[in-house]
């Protein structure tokens, strides 16, 4: 059937194709089927490279078609968001490229800080403690625990043991883990203004 509809409606799929998608279908899978404007994409060969950001937007509008109820209404809420979001950061170069220069001067502050805290407990090359402090807070952001705790750690430890004892790199955990704690602490004061916000928001 879903061989037929593709035909049907002029897509070029290959020979055998049934064969290959019927494992697919068995188990009530999804497909997405998207026809593209050749001039508006690059090849790969016969290949089309998507873009990302645009893929991303369709793929949050067919899962808001397909998942039930409010969270098919949120997805689809949120996928008309995004598109706006990335019409309106991108529509502007200078923009862009703000954007990308505070953040590369964040990243770099978070990196030095690593530095600052590793030279405290001991003696880390610079480069060293540059790659170590980037995989140690990509490991920190991955979904295993709250706010990285503990996986940021373990990452820490591994990474930094040729420099610094297990004792040392657990205290340079806790103080990586620091620099997020103790700015959202000093942010509680600014919580009861923000909910009385969102309370009249909600109430207009």
């Amino acid at each position: 059937a879903l061989e037929t509809w593709l035909l049907d409606n002029k897509y070029n799929i290959p020979k055998g194709a049934s064969k290959a998608m019927a494992p697919y279908i068995a188990q009530g899978q999804y497909f997405f089927v998207a026809k593209i404007n050749p001039d508006k994409v690059s090849f790969d060969g016969k290949r089309a490279l998507l873009s990302p950001l645009r893929f991303a937007s369709r793929l949050l509008a067919l899962a808001g078609r397909i998942a039930p109820g409010r969270i098919g209404r949120w997805l689809s809420g949120f996928g008309e968001t995004w598109q706006q979001a990335v019409g309106w950061f991108w529509s502007d170069r200078r923009r862009v490229a703000k954007v990308a220069g505070v953040s590369l001067l964040i990243w770099g502050g978070h990196l030095a800080q690593f530095w600052l805290f590793a030279q405290g407990l001991g003696r880390v090359p610079f480069l060293d403690n540059m790659a170590f402090a980037t995989l140690a807070i990509l490991a920190g952001l991955l979904p295993f625990t709250m706010a990285g705790v503990g996986t940021r750690d373990a990452a820490i430890v591994l990474l930094y043991a040729p420099y610094l004892s297990a004792g040392s790199a657990a205290v340079l955990g806790v103080l990586a883990t620091l620099r997020y704690l103790v700015p959202a602490i000093a942010g509680l004061p600014f919580m009861g203004d923000y909910l009385v916000q969102v309370r009249k928001e909600r109430a207009a």
